[in-house]
Order: structure tokens, then C-alpha cells, then sequence
């Protein structure tokens, strides 16, 4: 809260003026949108074990840059950052736990599309619920898919006897992507 002269000033009064609404026109909604990016960024940061610090100095820096500015590269950086947090704290032929993996991608997921809600919606916008709720199913959506390829992978890895295929594993990545990849472009035809 700042103090601003008010209108009807009576023998030296202030009056506080909320910083959200009146002087700079933040709006709650969009705000926690940024909220939901430093929360996500922190979890992807926090999630690997062993993390260097180089790499939680660039992740904030990216997250960050992020936050201020979704449109720009910060983005892009925090997530290499936090995809090489992860690689390097567990190797290349690391074995990491299947729970950690999955708040891992979870984490990376609600931080790269807090950040593409974020770059389409100003902090002084307002964010209808209509948009709220369809960017909420378009993400349960995507979680399911993206659900439903882990368990067919980890059924797949089961009834075959692997214990870890790399092959497999980037199968499993381009079928995901490919399946949201299919998902994205049938959801931009339907709002034409």
C-alpha cells in the first residue's frame, strides 16, 4: 500500500490507496498466473537432488526474466536450466525415482503453460473465467493423454521384461508429443 493525497485532504490526511486496483492496475487473476510460473520454476529447481549452483543461479535468472517478461527467451532458459539441473544430478544412465519423475514433468509442464497463459494475459488484464476454466481443461486434457502414454509405457516395459529401454523411452517421448502435438492442432481448428 502506498499513500497518495486524496481528493478531500483535511488538515494533512492520507489516505492509502491500494497498489492492486487504483495505482499501477494489477489484476489479482493475472497475478497469480505469475505466481503459479515462480511456484512451478521453484519446484522444477528444488525437485532434482544435488542441484549445482551455477545451475539454480541461471534458473532463477531465467525464471526471473520469465516472470517479468513471458514472451521473451526467459522461458527457454529456466527450463534448460532446470532439464540440466536434472541431468546432471542424476547422469546420463541415472535411474531416477518414477515419483520424482512425474513431479518433475509435472512441474516442468504447469511452468512452461503458466508461462504461455502468462505471455498472452498482461498483468493489468482481466482474466475472464471462461478462459480460466477452458485453459484448466485444456490442461487436465493434456495430463490425461499425457497419463495414459506412461502407464501404456510402463505397461509395455512390463509385459516385455525391460528394465530400462532407451529406445523405448524415446518412443514413448515422441508418441507423447506427437499425440499433444495432434491434440494442439485439432484444438486451434475448432476456435476458427
Amino acid at each position: 500500500m502506498s499513500q497518495v493525497p486524496s481528493d478531500d485532504q483535511q488538515g494533512g490526511r492520507l489516505r492509502l490507496v491500494p497498489v492492486w486496483t487504483e495505482r499501477r492496475g494489477w489484476q489479482r487473476p493475472a497475478v497469480l498466473v505469475r505466481v503459479v510460473q515462480v511456484l512451478a520454476g521453484v519446484a522444477v529447481l528444488l525437485l532434482p537432488p544435488n542441484v549445482r549452483p551455477l545451475t539454480v543461479v541461471v534458473m532463477l535468472l531465467g525464471l526471473l526474466a520469465a516472470v517479468i517478461s513471458p514472451a521473451r527467451s526467459g522461458p527457454a532458459i529456466a527450463l534448460a536450466a532446470g532439464v540440466a539441473g536434472w541431468v546432471f544430478s542424476y547422469g546420463a544412465h541415472g535411474s531416477p525415482p518414477v515419483l520424482r519423475t512425474v513431479a518433475f514433468a509435472l512441474a516442468m509442464f504447469v511452468l512452461c503453460d503458466s508461462t504461455a497463459l502468462a505471455g498472452t494475459v498482461p498483468v493489468t488484464a482481466t482474466l475472464r473465467p471462461e478462459v480460466l476454466a477452458g485453459w484448466l481443461r485444456r490442461d487436465a486434457f493434456a495430463l490425461l493423454v499425457a497419463g495414459i502414454l506412461a502407464a501404456l509405457v510402463y505397461l509395455l516395459a512390463g509385459l516385455t521384461g525391460y528394465v530400462s529401454s532407451y529406445p523405448l523411452q524415446v518412443v514413448g517421448l515422441l508418441g507423447v508429443v506427437a499425440v499433444l502435438g495432434v491434440a494442439a492442432w485439432l484444438f486451434s481448428r475448432s476456435l476458427r
